[in-house]
Order: structure tokens, then sequence, then C-alpha cells
């Protein structure tokens, strides 16, 4: 349980963040295999304060495995968030920043998105960006160790 959560919150420090809003919501199926383990998570964010004066957001990450749940506090910058224009651009633009448009299926509707590769010190693979809460929509990673990370989003809801 303990890696798994440490792998999470490793994962969400390459998160670009967006649509800053109270209460945006996503909400992930997480699949983490190391070696022959395979372990299944769900992964909830929520933006759940807004402090003016510092300018930060306060970002609940709630992670359950089995029947074991953990929560944790993260606060972010709002310069650090991406907004829904900058990601309408990425996903209009994806070829020309190296990207493949694919339609990603989440609750009952199919969202365009922009596939790029992900490679860096820590991590190789796919990342997948959309006009949605967080605005990663679905992510498949093999960090440096050779564990994989499988995040698919299920479900998500815009704050205000």
């Amino acid at each position: 349980m303990k890696a798994l959560l440490a792998l999470l919150i490793l994962s969400m420090g390459v998160y670009a963040q967006a649509l800053p809003a109270l209460n945006d919501y996503a909400k992930f199926e997480v699949v983490v295999t190391e070696k022959a383990i395979q372990m299944s998570a769900v992964e909830e964010l929520r933006l759940v304060d807004y402090d003016k004066p510092t300018n930060v957001y306060l970002l609940e990450q709630k992670v359950s495995v089995g029947s074991e749940q953990s929560t944790e506090n993260f606060g972010i910058k709002a310069d650090e968030l991406l907004t829904d224009q900058n990601l309408k651009s990425v996903v209009q633009m994806c070829k020309l920043g190296h990207g493949v448009n694919e339609k990603v299926s989440v609750k009952s509707e199919q969202v365009e998105s922009c596939r790029f590769e992900v490679k860096n010190t820590e991590a190789s693979g796919y990342r997948w960006y959309a006009v949605v809460p967080f605005g990663i929509i679905k992510e498949e990673l093999t960090l440096k160790n050779g564990t994989k990370i499988k995040k698919q989003m299920v479900d998500y809801t815009f704050g205000k």
C-alpha cells in the first residue's frame, strides 16, 4: 500500500493541473505493475480550497486500494495551473507539437485529447491531455525502475 501511495504521489509531480476552480474533480482507475505484482487503485482529485492572499489552491488527493484509503493535501500556486484555453490550444494544435489526436472514453462520452510521448529521467511512456479538470485524462508510464503505471479517468466534474 505504501509503495503504491508513493508512486501515485510521485506521479502527481508530473501532472499538468488544469481549469482551476473550486471543486474541480477527477477520478482515475489506476493499475500499478511492479515485477509480477499488480495492484489496482482508485485516485480522486479535488480542489477543495483557495487562499486568495497567497494565490494557492489546496488539492485533496484520495487513494483507495481495496478497503484502505489515504488522503493527502497539496498546495498548488494558481500560476502553475493550466487554463481551459491552454488545453484547448494543446488539443487543437496537437500535431504541431508532435502529438496524436485521439478520443478517450470517460463515462459515456468520447473526449478529444492529444497523446504525447513522455521521456524524462523518471519515466517514459504516453500521456493524454484534454480539456478536463487537471488536464490529464490518461497515462501509461514506465518508471526508471521498471514499474508500470496506467491511469484512466473514469469520472470528472468542473468546479465553479
